[in-house]
């Protein structure tokens, strides 16, 4: 059985974001400044693929990698050059297995021209978002392990759609 975790599925707080307000094109959250949202897994899944959608305008490198419950980077993509506008960009991952549970999908860039497929929030603020369990770290590229929440997310939370490619046996 194939499948997808992804920041705006419907195990993330994406999903929720996405009845707030549409999908767009938008600036990279901030240049060396690692975001997390929390994902729940709900079996038993191998991660093997990570999916980053992009913008118009293609510039510098990205970072996406998943964390578990205790901040431990799991898996990461390194330092990717972006490529291709207005499209999706997979990245092969070391395959991953997760168990049930909750865990953070991570994503930095560095670059402060590049522009990612956002989710755009305006009407939900940082502190909503952090008690969402959404966080972010400055001085974070490439991510880093461990992940150190050093504060919230900025008043406008534009986390970049950030997916996972997973696989599983039926349960």
């Amino acid at each position: 059985m194939a499948g997808i975790l992804g920041s705006y599925t419907d195990t993330a707080i994406g999903d929720w974001i996405t009845g707030v307000s549409g999908t767009m094109a938008g600036v990279a959250p901030g240049q060396n400044i690692a975001y997390y949202m929390p994902i729940e897994v709900t079996r038993r899944v191998t991660i093997y693929q990570a999916v980053v959608r992009n913008g118009a305008t293609v510039a510098g490198n990205f970072d996406v990698g998943l964390y578990d419950e205790w901040l431990n980077r799991l898996v990461s993509s390194g330092s990717t050059a972006q490529s291709g506008t207005n499209s999706s960009q997979s990245v092969n991952i070391t395959d991953t297995v997760l168990d049930r549970g909750t865990y953070y999908a991570g994503f930095a860039s560095d670059s402060t021209t590049a522009t990612y497929r956002i989710q755009s929030s305006p009407g939900l603020n940082g502190a909503t978002a952090q008690a969402c369990g959404c966080m972010s770290q400055a001085s974070a590229f490439p991510l880093p392990d461990p992940a150190v929440f050093a504060g919230g997310v900025p008043a406008n939370l534009n986390f970049p759609h950030v997916c996972f490619l997973f696989w599983s046996t039926l349960e």
